[in-house]
């Protein structure tokens, strides 16, 4: 690992050797960035730990204290805010929006344009659509699969192995 100190603050970011930022990066003070991570051109906030093979993209904006895992990949413009959580391979399409304190376990797909909402929760192996709005609070067990342009209110539990058809709403 090597440590570099940030330009507008002297808490230092630990960089592992092979992780590979784009000069147009920022990086937050006290952040860790793992083995093999790429961020491109993104903003990573304070005190977010960035793990080993993890990709983002263009433009992306990483909250404060968000833990992006290992092998997860985050497309250009998405915003993952403060303190969520997104767990091992899981990947996320361009301008999504993963809310503060937020979920996402192991091996979730989501497309472009899915807003998750602050405090829910994601299910492993789920599959998300494009543009797919899921609520505050809200949360999926494993394997659920929501088609795209589907709305999940705030608080609904969508339970494991539950399957959504394209444009479907629950409130």
């Amino acid at each position: 690992m090597k440590t570099i100190k940030t330009t507008w603050n002297s808490e230092a970011v630990v960089v592992a050797a092979s992780a590979v930022i784009s000069p147009d990066a920022r990086i937050g003070a006290g952040s860790q960035i793992g083995d093999g991570a790429t961020i491109e051109g993104a903003q990573v906030g304070r005190f977010c730990r960035i793990c080993s093979g993890a990709y983002i993209g263009h433009g992306a904006i990483i909250g404060d204290g968000a833990i992006i895992g290992s092998g997860v990949f985050i497309g250009p413009g998405t915003k993952v805010d403060v303190g969520a959580s997104i767990r091992y391979r899981a990947s996320f399409g361009e301008n999504s929006r993963i809310g503060a304190y937020a979920e996402i376990d192991q091996f979730v797909i989501a497309q472009s344009g899915v807003d998750i909402g602050s405090a829910a929760r994601i299910g492993r192996f789920s599959e998300i659509g494009d543009s797919v709005r899921i609520g505050e609070g809200a949360s999926t067990g494993e394997r659920a699969s929501i088609a795209r342009s589907c709305i999940i209110g705030d608080w609904v539990r969508i339970p494991e192995n539950a399957s959504l058809g394209a444009d479907s709403k629950i409130v």
